[in-house]
């Protein structure tokens, strides 16, 4: 009862101080003070005794003037300290608080001259510590004294209260506890300061994690997940200053006991004067979900037949990776869709293991769908889906859809990648194949060939599609042009007619104008054989 009477008392007197380097306040002295500075306190061992609710009236009265102060946290007492500092005219001053063995713990030095310095939640433990008040020093810079303006030095403490921030924090083994649901407030003072909170996973495993940080006036605020062993598992940076930030759905690693949510801010930004709010929450899965991190080809989540799977863009270099799982031995073509978001503008690569692109589709815009029509995979390959924001826009709140689907082959359809001689699909004559131009530059080549007789006149038939204004040229076995038809506009026929030879023949099927692509509809090629 008498530590809580003694935090009231304190409070109480708060209400009279000045604040200092939040606002930005020039030396004004406040409504009231108790305490007048004593020298000699320039030394830790000569440091002047403060009470809490101490309000301080101090000078700087000559060069390299230090003031220390010495603050006793009573027994059985846990309590969260405040210090606000005012300013003197035309004087950097600094604070800084140690403990009892003179170890440094914090540096309050934001501001330059003409503004105060604020201390703003630093957990005290019971037992003893000092408050240094100086001129900031610098080497090229003369030292100053004012003995006619005082500082003025608040001081108060408060209870510590479950939801808030305790420093020190700034490492994980003094990470503050947290909850899931459970709003958890706190400060990013002084510059540079990092807050570790640590989260316990207890009964989480099927579930995915979502962490919301809201906004900081005058802060380019981050977010950050750690493993136990303090290793980057996934974050959010993509605001900039007073945006929230958010990890929309990272997985839960079942084998891990906890998490470390670590906020942070960008360039040493801070802010003493308002607060941010962290919530972590663990969500159902709602279908197939995307978990974070997948940011890697070694992190890649599965993709199936039948698939469809739910995921964010939510960070503006975030990168999803997923492998195509395949049912049966054997190849397939496969076809992947992509649900577009707002102020997304996606890319979608199909790779394999090595990351190596083999085919790549960006032809929709901002909030607009993905398709690959017909990717062929190989039976003794490893696949894999990549997805990317190549305008570096996030969503943290609409989800995208990724969605597989996978076919045999068909002696009737191309199978990609069939873009050089070298991959060429086989053709037969008189049975028509179907294929597409896409994406936008694609290329299909088909080889065919006449057997040891002649077989009079070949006609190849080229039917082509909207959008797309498709030609084709014909080549030898030497990649020698034959002939070329490229007469007529998009969903026109075209036709080439040559002399049946024996040998080995290339078709090259492309889009004459080079701007366009149709995912949708398949133009047909076939070679009929025509008798003289």
């Amino acid at each position: 009862m008498a530590y809580e009477r003694w935090i009231c008392i304190s409070l109480l007197i708060l209400v009279v101080s000045v604040t200092g380097c939040g606002n930005n306040s020039q030396n004004k002295s406040p409504v009231a003070y108790n305490t007048e500075e004593t020298e000699p306190n320039d030394g830790r061992d000569k440091a002047q005794p403060v009470q809490h609710g101490t309000i301080l009236r101090g000078f700087i009265q000559k060069q390299m003037d230090q003031d220390w102060y010495r603050l006793t946290i009573p027994k059985d007492s846990l309590a969260v300290l405040r210090a606000d500092l005012s300013s003197i005219p035309a004087m950097d001053i600094v604070m800084k608080l140690y403990n009892n063995e003179g170890e440094l713990l914090l540096e309050c030095d934001k501001n330059k001259a003409d503004q105060g310095e604020r201390l703003t939640n630093y957990g005290v433990q019971p037992g003893t510590y000092y408050l240094l008040v100086r001129e900031a020093w610098y080497r090229d810079r003369a030292k100053t004294a004012n003995d006619s303006i005082p500082y003025y030095l608040s001081i108060y403490l408060k209870p510590h209260r479950i939801g808030w921030e305790l420093e020190p924090n700034s490492r994980g083994v003094d990470a503050t506890p947290m909850l899931t649901d459970t709003a958890m407030s706190g400060y990013l003072s002084p510059a540079n300061d990092e807050d570790w909170y640590r989260l316990p996973l207890d009964g989480h495993g099927d579930d995915y994690l979502e962490v919301s940080l809201s906004g900081l006036p005058g802060v380019n605020t981050r977010v950050q997940v750690f493993d136990p062993i303090e290793a980057p598992i996934h974050g959010a940076d993509h605001g900039g200053q007073g945006a929230a930030e958010k990890i929309s759905n990272m997985g839960v690693d079942i084998e891990k006991e906890f998490y470390y949510i670590v906020v942070s801010a960008k360039r040493g930004e801070s802010n003493e004067d308002s607060t941010y709010r962290l919530v972590a929450r663990f969500l159902s899965q709602q279908g197939k979900m995307e978990f974070e991190p997948n940011n890697r080809i070694v992190r890649a989540m599965t993709i199936a037949d039948g698939d469809t799977v739910y995921g964010f863009m939510d960070e503006s270099k975030d990168v999803d990776w997923y492998e195509i799982i395949r049912p049966a031995i054997g190849a397939f073509i496969g076809r992947v869709e992509l649900r577009g978001v707002p102020d997304v503008d996606f890319k979608m690569t199909v790779t394999d293991e090595l990351e190596e692109p083999i085919l790549v589709v960006n032809e929709g815009g901002e909030q607009e769908n993905e398709i690959i029509s017909n990717v062929g995979l190989n039976q003794a390959a490893r696949y894999f889906i990549k997805i990317e924001s190549v305008n570096k826009g996030a969503n943290i709140t609409d989800r995208y859809a990724l969605s597989l689907r996978l076919r045999s082959p068909s002696p009737t359809e191309e199978f990609e990648f069939n873009n050089a001689p070298e991959a060429a699909n086989a053709l037969e004559l008189e049975r028509a194949i179907a294929g597409y131009i896409q994406p936008i530059g694609d290329v299909d080549y088909y080889r065919f060939t006449i057997p040891n007789r002649y077989l009079g006149k070949l006609e190849i038939v080229l039917e082509g599609i909207i959008k797309v204004n498709t030609d084709m040229v014909l080549y030898d076995d030497t990649m020698r042009e034959l002939a070329k038809a490229a007469r007529r506009p998009t969903e026109g026929i075209e036709r080439i007619s040559f002399d049946a030879f024996p040998g080995t023949y290339y078709i090259k099927v492309y889009d004459n104008d080079g701007r366009e692509s149709n995912w949708r509809d398949p133009y047909k090629l076939a070679i009929f054989v025509r008798p003289e």
